[in-house]
């Protein structure tokens, strides 16, 4: 059994007759949107024990829109959005893909993805958060024909800061923090990048060493 709550909220809802979707729950209050194991147009996918809950104008898509049309699941997703963020927790599955047990988390409109976006592509155990209108955390999201299981991304944007962590791959941990307006970070499995004029602060870093810092127009 699926459970919706409140308009605005779909559980196990709008997928093809041959898909399964059992035992997602859907909440959404104060303007929300929230799908869980709902609107996946595969002729066979599954989407069990997925949970989507949105407030605040946001929305949360977990094991949703599925695109695939054979051997794919996206089970056991979460996805909380609050205050006009976008979460999407194993959300737009390609063909034969699995996106089980990933967290999307955003506030304060943020957008995050976690083992979303995917074809042919296993993106198992992925946590995205994104805190802030200028923050984007991506895990396990985006890939094909690829595995990316366990990765990590993290964004926090505060007054104005661009702030995008791309972690992509096994074990990959992405961190960015943006603050002010002039304020840019990116972190990727690769690379870590920042910048930031007179009175903004921006750090970027990822688990393979690599850290970049900027403060009022100087970087190290």
């Amino acid at each position: 059994m699926c459970v919706s709550t409140a308009a605005g909220a779909y559980a196990g809802f709008g997928n093809l007759i041959s898909d399964t979707a059992n035992h997602d729950s859907a909440i959404a209050s104060g303007g929300g949107v929230a799908y869980a194991g709902s609107e996946n147009t595969s002729s066979d996918q599954t989407a069990n024990n997925d949970t989507a809950i949105a407030a605040s104008g946001a929305a949360a898509y977990a094991g949703s829109y599925g695109i695939g049309s054979k051997s794919t699941t996206t089970s056991n997703d979460t996805a909380f959005a609050t205050t006009g963020g976008v979460a999407r927790a194993g959300t737009g599955a390609g063909n034969s893909t699995t996106a089980d047990n990933d967290s999307a988390t955003a506030v304060n409109g943020g957008t995050a993805l976690a083992g979303s976006n995917d074809t042919t592509t296993t993106a198992n155990n992925d946590t995205a958060n994104a805190n802030g209108s200028g923050a984007t955390a991506s895990a396990g999201s985006n890939d094909t024909t690829t595995t990316a299981n366990n990765d990590n991304a993290n964004a926090i944007s505060v007054d104005g800061g661009i702030a995008s962590s791309i972690a992509n791959g096994s074990g990959v941990l992405a961190f960015t923090l943006a603050y002010g307006p002039t304020a840019e970070a990116t972190a990727t499995a690769t690379s870590a990048t920042t910048s930031a004029g007179p009175g903004s602060v921006a750090v970027a870093f990822n688990n393979s060493g690599q850290i970049s810092v900027s403060a009022n127009g100087l970087t190290i």
